[in-house]
């Protein structure tokens, strides 16, 4: 049975939005095309008729989780930035988080799409953490989103064994950050 151009861009756009969710929580090896289906609500054939192979669609995920947390922090004071960022409700929510902080340790054995769509990704959140703070130099910005992704997956990883280390590596990271330490450039 053919859908319409309609139902089609829908059912694309709901591939994209659960490839985002689902790529963030359990990573991009642990979610199979069969979930993603079930998720979507669609077949396997539905998926295939949108994309490729798996990967595309992991790509073009990938991409719209970098969109949604560009979204998400866009406007934002280097204060507010900082502070969401490392936040409990941050940490506690992989799913709707910074897909840096998810899967940044995976990527490089992706396929290049996903490689290429993490790249643009990373640029794009230096952007704003650069547009965020405006006295940062590009060297600063990328320090700065170091610490805030390194401490985001730092407190993600302790959180079950031990919350206090967890919340410790958060609270100190974004207080560093806010009183301008550890954001020197590295030489």
């Amino acid at each position: 049975m053919k859908v319409s151009k309609s139902q089609s861009e829908q059912n694309r756009a709901q591939i994209v939005r659960t490839a985002a969710q689902c790529v963030r929580t359990q990573g991009f090896d642990a979610t199979t095309v069969a979930e993603l289906a079930r998720e979507a609500g669609l077949t396997h054939g539905a998926l295939y008729s949108h994309f490729r192979a798996k990967e595309a669609m992991l790509a073009e995920g990938l991409g719209a989780a970098f969109d949604q947390t560009r979204a998400d922090f866009a406007g934002f004071s280097f204060p507010e930035l900082v502070r969401t960022y490392l936040s409990a409700g941050h940490r506690d929510a992989p799913g709707q988080g910074c897909p840096m902080a998810a899967l940044a340790s995976e990527v490089p054995r992706q396929d290049p799409a996903v490689q290429a769509e993490f790249a643009r990704g990373f640029e794009r959140f230096l952007s704003l953490i650069q547009t965020a703070r405006g006295d940062l130099e590009p060297d600063q910005a990328m320090v700065t989103l170091a610490a805030l992704v390194g401490a985001a997956t730092l407190s993600r990883a302790l959180k079950a064994t031990d919350p206090e280390a967890s919340d410790a590596v958060r609270k100190r990271v974004a207080a560093a950050l806010l009183a301008g330490r550890g954001i020197a450039a590295a030489e």
